[in-house]
């Protein structure tokens, strides 16, 4: 909840990512990166035994981190995952500011646009995306996505500006 209240607070731009059920309405976890050496990851199921206060205790704040229209916001396919938390969960994200999957696909439209192909472009992070999924490695993996979803929007950010595509 500090961590949270933190980010509010700052009023900078904060990446998101989700981990969904695949063909589904659970919704995992959800992950905050503010900068690429730091993330964190909240649980939001009870099904690999995350106590229901805890999860119960999160959600408003969660909620409430992303309607907060003055933080801005920046994920990797931002039309999944907030369509999602919408439908499925109530939450309507505001202050979408940044999609790098789209600015990947404005830059460079004859590449795939998957973050794993983005994490080895715009970073050094080594490879991840075979961590298992399920905890705690899911959220290890939720939590990277976050951070190098945040790596990937400060080098593209710059390519579209030096593009004068911004």
């Amino acid at each position: 909840l500090h961590h949270l209240s933190r980010l509010e607070g700052a009023l900078a731009p904060l990446a998101f990512d989700i981990e969904t059920e695949r063909e589904g309405t659970t919704w995992y976890s959800i992950a905050f990166s503010d900068a690429p050496d730091w993330a964190m990851c909240l649980p939001m199921t009870t099904q690999w035994g995350v106590e229901a206060p805890y999860i119960e205790a999160l959600r408003p704040a969660v909620k409430r981190l992303l309607e907060n229209p003055q933080v801005p916001k920046i994920a990797q396919n931002a039309q999944f995952d907030v369509l999602f938390l919408r439908m499925y969960h109530g939450i309507n994200t505001r202050s979408i500011c940044f999609d790098t999957m789209t600015a990947h696909h404005t830059v460079y439209p004859e590449l795939l646009k998957s973050l794993e192909l983005l994490t080895s472009l715009y970073t050094d992070q080594p490879y991840y995306k075979d961590l298992e999924k399920i905890p705690p490695s899911l959220w290890e993996y939720n939590a990277l996505d976050a951070a190098v979803t945040y790596e990937c929007y400060q080098a593209l950010e710059g390519e579209l500006k030096e593009l004068g595509v911004r």
